[in-house]
């Protein structure tokens, strides 16, 4: 029931997706230890790791993406890039007046 979803909620509205990251440290050790999803599969690079999962994207998964600041990059999807730029840019504005 909640295979594909990120953390207690099943998301019964929400399609599952293809999403890919790309971790530096220090999410990268952390992820890499404790994955944030069973569907979790690694792509290792020499300075960074691209993280790919099938999961339903929500606003606790985005919480905990966005908890790592810069050291993680959504590449895919691009609505799910869109809406970590659309947070980001509230943060800096608010940090920023």
């Amino acid at each position: 029931y909640f295979e594909n979803s990120f953390g207690i909620y099943p998301n019964e509205d929400k399609k599952i997706e293809k999403v890919v990251i790309k971790a530096t440290n220090p999410a990268l050790n952390y992820i890499r230890t404790l994955p944030l999803h069973s569907s979790q599969k690694e792509e290792k690079h020499e300075e960074y790791s691209i993280f790919k999962y099938n999961i339903k994207t929500d606003k606790e998964f985005k919480s905990e993406l966005l908890k790592w600041g810069s050291s993680i990059k959504v590449l895919e999807p691009l609505s799910l890039h869109d809406d970590m730029v659309k947070e980001v840019k509230k943060l800096s504005e608010i940090y920023n007046s």
